[in-house]
């Protein structure tokens, strides 16, 4: 427990809490591997999982005011315009599903 905050997604393999340097440190090393294996040259930081969490949450439906709570944006656009992503794939599927039920 840290400041009355406990239940953290990254853990140790003893059971700690990771630092922040140590998390980038990780990220960093993902990206290294990932940017030589692909020949690419991408950028993968702890804050882009947000992105990706807002993104796949809002795919599955999940209410925009919730996304909004859990990430802890006074705005609602800020959750929605900077942080859900959507492209024409996902957005024709949507509206495929929503057409068939």
């Amino acid at each position: 427990m840290i400041e009355g905050y406990s239940g953290f997604l990254f853990l140790t393999s003893n059971g700690t809490v990771r630092s922040s340097v140590n998390l980038s440190q990780r990220f960093q090393a993902m990206q290294n591997k990932y940017n030589t294996e692909k020949r690419k040259n991408i950028v993968i930081t702890p804050h882009i999982c947000r992105h990706t969490f807002t993104t796949r949450m809002v795919e599955k439906g999940v209410h925009p005011k919730v996304l909004q709570y859990l990430l802890g944006h006074a705005d609602i656009s800020m959750t929605m315009d900077v942080y859900a992503h959507m492209d024409s794939v996902v957005a024709v599927e949507k509206m495929k599903d929503a057409l068939c039920e």
